[in-house]
């Protein structure tokens, strides 16, 4: 005889009384996301994934946030499968229901899938594409980087340590130079300072809603005023970092614009593309080169002692 599936009764999701301290603490929104995760774990996991679960976890007890449960698109009393054309997530009614929260929903909107599997690189391709491509470059540029700075950190060090006559000399000659290079305009530094602002807004609003599981996610959302306040810090710092890239770019253009006699044939007036070519990837271009992985490679041949110091 074929096993029957286990159904839920009423007494599933209304309790009678419960033992728990916290759940007596909770509003409804955070009970109901909590009474859904004992029959369904594995989807509550991809749903904690999202803003919508992340904002849930990170609501203090007794909060009530202003991001969809699970019974805002499941229904509460007419729960169905999402293929039932009566079901509040088919095709039919799917708009309407995110209109609920989201009075501009459309098609496109609707679409989003609240449960991804990001690890699932059968089902979601793309998507877990992308958190691999994501994973690897920050991890890299993080190792590369603070490997470089650690290395040189205790080059440095130790040349201080075992040559101070040296060190003390050329530290005087550097402060006792006539000539100075002025490295950035003022506009130059304004950029830097918003750039770095700007990441560090992303980076205090974002860390504690990618690891919202660690016990000091909870503490940097309070100091922000709670997960929607930390969504507008979060929102105010990309604008701004937006901002200065978008600033960058035309100043590039600017720039180029004003020299674009240099790539041209003096004789003819047409662009020239081995000097297009040359301005891209030249000694004076912001490219990389194979001059510069020369330079990379001297540079760390230093940071062991094999090679004189570079310039870079």
């Amino acid at each position: 005889m074929e096993k029957r599936k286990k159904t839920p009764t009423c007494t599933t999701c209304h309790d009678i009384h419960s033992d728990n301290a916290l759940f007596g603490t909770m509003t409804l929104k955070q009970k109901s996301d909590f009474k859904c995760g004992e029959c369904h774990k594995d989807k509550q996991d991809r749903y904690h994934d999202t803003f919508h679960g992340k904002a849930m976890v990170l609501n203090n007890p007794g909060d009530a946030p202003k991001i969809a449960a699970c019974y805002d698109c499941h229904g509460k009393h007419n729960i169905l499968k999402v293929n039932d054309l009566n079901s509040t997530l088919s095709p039919l009614n799917r708009v309407q229901t995110c209109a609920q929260c989201h009075p501009n929903s459309n098609e496109n909107f609707s679409n989003f899938i609240a449960h991804a599997d990001h690890s699932d690189g059968k089902n979601f391709p793309l998507l877990h594409g992308a958190y691999v491509f994501m994973t690897a470059l920050v991890i890299g540029v993080f190792v590369f980087f603070g490997l470089h700075t650690f290395l040189w950190s205790i080059r440095l060090i130790l040349a201080r340590i075992f040559n101070p006559v040296q060190w003390k000399k050329a530290k005087e000659e550097a402060h006792g130079d006539k000539i100075l290079i002025k490295r950035f305009s003022t506009f130059h530094k304004i950029q830097h300072f918003f750039m770095a602002a700007s990441f560090l807004g992303l980076a205090f609003s974002g860390l504690p809603q990618k690891f919202y599981t660690a016990s000091w996610a909870q503490t940097m959302v309070n100091i922000m005023g709670g997960p929607i306040s930390a969504t507008i810090v979060h929102h105010i710092s990309a604008i701004i970092m937006f901002a200065v890239f978008f600033s960058h770019i035309g100043e590039i253009i600017m720039v180029n614009w004003k020299r674009r006699d240099l790539v041209r044939d003096p004789k003819t007036g047409k662009l020239d593309k081995m000097k297009i070519l040359k301005a891209l990837f030249g000694p004076d271009s912001l490219m990389p080169n194979y001059q510069d992985f020369k330079d990379i490679k001297a540079h760390f041949k230093w940071f062991f002692g094999m090679g004189g110091k570079t310039t870079i």
